[in-house]
């Protein structure tokens, strides 16, 4: 077998655009798509946590609320129980029966803060 250069310059030619064409045609777009993927996974991931942040704090503030709420009944139950109902909705109290009910609506709403606070 005779060395020709033709014949070897025309395999080496057919080898290096064979070898761009498959980096072109197949390696270039399956590079292109994986890094497509890791970005939409990204992405998604991401996402999800903006989502799970945004409903804790919508818990938050929902248990912060109730937690209010209570406290201001924690105040109209110790007026209501050391107090007197007049009927129409008002009720008359000594002096230190209001002063404790807001001390403890005050100690209990500090509580809430603490608690539900970020």
């Amino acid at each position: 077998m005779e060395f020709n250069i033709k014949t070897f310059s025309a395999i080496i030619v057919s080898i290096l655009a064979l070898s761009i064409a498959y980096y072109f045609v197949i390696a270039l777009p399956q590079y292109n798509q994986s890094k497509i993927d890791l970005q939409k996974q990204e992405f998604n991931a991401e996402q999800r946590e903006k989502a799970k942040i945004e409903q804790e704090e919508k818990t938050r503030k929902l248990l912060l609320n109730m937690c209010l709420t209570e406290a201001r009944e924690t105040y109209w139950s110790y007026v209501k129980l050391n107090g007197e109902d007049l009927g129409d909705g008002t009720y008359n109290a000594s002096q230190w029966v209001w002063n404790e009910a807001a001390k403890r609506q005050k100690t209990a709403e500090e509580t809430c803060q603490l608690k539900h606070s970020k």
